[in-house]
């Protein structure tokens, strides 16, 4: 679970089948490390494997215990190493994943792996404008959670149509979930 959903009022969280992963994509200070720092926890719980890229100014790269920190100058020489080195399914996380492998040398390949979920973390103006990056193919399992989205264009990231008024103020920590075209206001937990 990532939070609370507001149709249900129950928790809820990503959904995501074999060859499927997840964007968290918002603007700055909308809660993305914290959503990713969540999932890294409930992965914990269930038993998975957890590998984290993340930079310096990341909140992951600083968190004890939540993974096999790689930092994303290194991923071409580490990456698969590490990921090769897990047994079990294995959760991937990726904070700032509009710079991350930028060149897409590394990244793609990951994409296919059955033992592995990929769960990334960036700003969605940035990646609206990234046509060739690795994440427009991540995108296409249409499972997001768009923080404080910009509501006439960030739906555009998964193919979703976000609904035009809410019942409540959209601050930081809470968003819509988006899961194969349904959408679900949420509050994140707090890691």
């Amino acid at each position: 679970p990532l939070g609370i959903g507001e149709r249900t009022l129950a928790p809820t969280g990503f959904v995501l089948y074999e060859g499927e992963h997840a964007l968290v994509a918002g603007p700055a200070r909308s809660g993305r490390s914290t959503a990713l720092l969540v999932v890294a926890e409930m992965a914990g719980r269930a038993g998975w494997e957890r590998v984290v890229v993340a930079g310096r100014r990341s909140p992951l790269s600083r968190t004890e215990g939540i993974g096999t920190l790689v930092p994303p100058d290194t991923i071409a020489e580490d990456l698969v190493d590490v990921l090769d080195a897990r047994v079990g399914p294995t959760l991937l996380l990726v904070d700032d994943v509009e710079g991350v492998d930028t060149d897409g040398k590394t990244m793609p390949a990951l994409l296919t792996r059955p033992d592995l979920v990929i769960v990334v973390a960036g700003r969605a103006d940035s990646l609206r404008g990234m046509y060739s990056h690795w994440t427009r193919a991540l995108r296409q399992s249409r499972a997001a959670l768009l923080l404080r989205p910009d509501i006439d264009i960030d739906g555009d990231l998964v193919s979703v149509r976000l609904p035009r008024r809410s019942t409540t103020a959209i601050g930081p920590g809470r968003g819509y979930l988006c899961l194969g075209g349904e959408v679900d206001l949420v509050q994140v937990a707090q890691a």
